[in-house]
């Protein structure tokens, strides 16, 4: 009896799993905005590794991930003043390269022409910015997030700023807020005159 009762098991158990393992695309909740419009649009591979940040296209503009959309710009300024309206949304900013992560490119902040700038990074880490980017003029589109950083984060992004450039990381001891980006498209071009 129990030898005959194992295969009618085994055929439950394939049909669970089958059933229970679907293949169908994630729910919108699941989505995000950026992961939406990044199925409609071609990629770059260009610094796709860190070993591989520095890679320029021959026009001397930097092309990272998805191509950008004809989606409105919006400046940094704008982003900083519209702030929690804007969490969670796809948004395409234009503004120049501050800051960037001297370890690996996994990060840059994007400036205005006062205050604070917006801390971006690639989404899953799917591409690294030039070690040079510092001065260029950069639009990138990708999902927009404002939060309080845990002192940890801070400091880590902390060091990874001072990196390489013979000076100590700033001593974060408090949490930091901050809007940031997880990009899916950038481009980056040098400023003229400088």
């Amino acid at each position: 009896m129990r030898a005959r009762t194992f295969p009618v098991r085994l055929a439950a158990c394939a049909f669970a799993v089958l059933i229970g393992c679907s293949t169908k695309p994630s729910t919108d909740a699941e989505r995000s905005p950026a992961s939406e419009e990044a199925e409609k649009t071609s990629w770059s591979p260009r610094g796709e590794r860190p070993e591989d940040r520095n890679q320029v296209d021959d026009d001397g503009v930097v092309r990272r991930g998805d191509a950008l959309s004809d989606r409105p710009t919006l400046s940094v300024a704008d982003v900083m003043a519209k702030g929690k309206a804007l969490d969670g949304e796809l948004v395409k900013v234009t503004g120049r390269v501050g800051k960037v992560c001297g370890k690996s490119g996994c990060w840059f902040e994007l400036k205005g022409n006062s205050g604070r700038g917006i801390r971006i990074t690639s989404k899953g880490y799917r591409f690294f910015v030039p070690s040079k980017a510092g001065g260029m003029r950069a639009t990138l589109e990708g999902d927009l997030t404002v939060r309080l950083l845990d002192v940890q984060t801070a400091q880590h992004y902390a060091d990874d700023e001072a990196e390489g450039t013979g000076r100590p990381a700033e001593k974060i001891t408090a949490p930091v807020p901050e809007v940031s980006i997880a990009a899916v498209g950038l481009e980056m071009s040098p400023t003229q005159g400088g």
